[in-house]
């Protein structure tokens, strides 16, 4: 099962591997989530690995739409 998650799923006590920002925020990367850098419309994205008994990884896209979006 493919899962995107927003912002606060990075933000939910994860383990962090590395600090990323975009737009003033900082957060963690959780450990085992794989940076794939930005995307049009991404600040992020994330590979996620599959949860035991998924059959597909996940991913993580962290969206900023500008000042005031």
């Amino acid at each position: 099962m493919r899962a995107i998650f927003t912002l606060l799923a990075l933000l939910a006590g994860v383990t962090p591997l590395a600090g990323e920002t975009a737009a003033g925020i900082q957060w963690a990367t959780p450990s085992g989530w794989k940076p794939e850098g930005s995307r049009p419309m991404r600040a992020a994205t994330y590979a996620i690995p599959a949860a035991r008994g998924d059959k597909e990884a996940g991913e993580c896209g962290v969206y900023y739409f500008g000042p005031g979006q």
